[in-house]
């Protein structure tokens, strides 16, 4: 009896744990292997956006203000892009340049001399694109950047555009 028992809730439990093939998400030649968007903020917080396969999925945490205070709870959201935002976040990221872009970047490579505890990192990859690149205080600039303030119509520096293009995804 108790071995019937124990059989039977084995059985149970192995079936509410391994995922049924029509529960699989099929991946999409769009779709990142691998996608990971992270920003810090010293007194903001951190978000991090990342594809778990079926889905982005962000969490976010709210640090507190004040030095002893404990942090808001984060929250997690879900997003699912469609085609055609994928193909637009790829077309962007290859408009920056993104997978020439260097995988750090520090203020001291623009003679700056600053520690705010701003970061940012962001990795991907789609078939045979890989990117990998980060920054402190710090990110890329194209051509004429510092001269001109701005990049082509958009206005925006390059890790603002890819903010931006991360956003978009998120509908």
């Amino acid at each position: 009896m108790m071995k019937s028992i124990f059989c039977c809730v084995t059985l149970l439990l192995v079936g509410c744990v391994a995922p049924k093939e029509s529960q699989k998400h099929a991946q999409q030649p769009w779709e990142p292997e691998q996608f990971e968007y992270q920003l810090t903020a010293l007194m903001g917080g951190q978000s991090v956006l990342h594809w778990d396969g079926a889905c982005l999925v962000e969490n976010t945490t709210h640090l507190a203000p004040l030095p002893g205070a404990r942090p808001e709870k984060g929250k997690v959201v879900r997003y699912h892009p469609t085609q055609a935002q994928w193909e637009t976040f790829w077309k962007e990221a290859e408009r920056l340049k993104m997978p020439k872009w260097r995988k750090d970047y520090r203020p001291e490579d623009m003679g700056w001399s600053v520690d705010d505890g701003m970061r940012w990192s962001f990795c991907a990859r789609v078939g045979s694109v890989v990117i990998e690149t980060a920054g402190e205080n710090a990110g890329p600039a194209l051509p004429d950047y510092f001269k001109t303030r701005v990049i082509g119509s958009d206005g925006k520096t390059p890790t603002a555009a890819l903010d931006a293009a991360v956003q978009k995804l998120k509908g």
